[in-house]
């Protein structure tokens, strides 16, 4: 997915210690059987900013960038999110049908109701004179 360059440097940005659970949870969903697994299960203060360099090198093979931030987002904020996709698309459709319905009903209007004609111009048309 990447080159080596672009791992280090991604590697060198996405390294933050506050996201090293998020970031070995996800390696561990993708890489359940990876050595690097024990060594995380013994993470203390002195290894702990080395292995989150070398699973962050490992999972930009298997993931995007965007992947990794994604993960990092709060439950809640993605929960949300989820739900608003849906919600902003039936607005939209919920729109577009409302101006289908209006569109249809102004098509659909009788001759009377689309251009009011006075008394005279309806006798005019039926040839009636008083």
């Amino acid at each position: 997915m990447y080159s080596i360059k672009e791992k280090q440097e991604l590697v060198t940005l996405l390294k933050k210690d506050n996201f090293f659970e998020e970031d070995s949870q996800l390696f561990i969903r993708k890489y359940p059987r990876h050595p690097l697994n024990r060594e995380l299960a013994r993470v203390n203060a002195v290894n702990r900013d080395r292995l989150h360099s070398q699973l962050l090198y490992h999972l930009l093979d298997v993931v995007k960038e965007s992947e990794i931030l994604e993960n990092r987002k709060p439950l809640s904020v993605k929960k949300v999110s989820a739900l608003e996709k849906p919600k902003k698309e039936a607005e939209k459709v919920k729109i577009d049908a409302e101006e289908q319905a209006k569109e249809i009903a102004k098509n659909q209007q009788p001759e009377s109701e689309q251009s009011p004609e006075t008394e005279v111009d309806t006798e005019k048309k039926s040839g009636k004179k008083e």
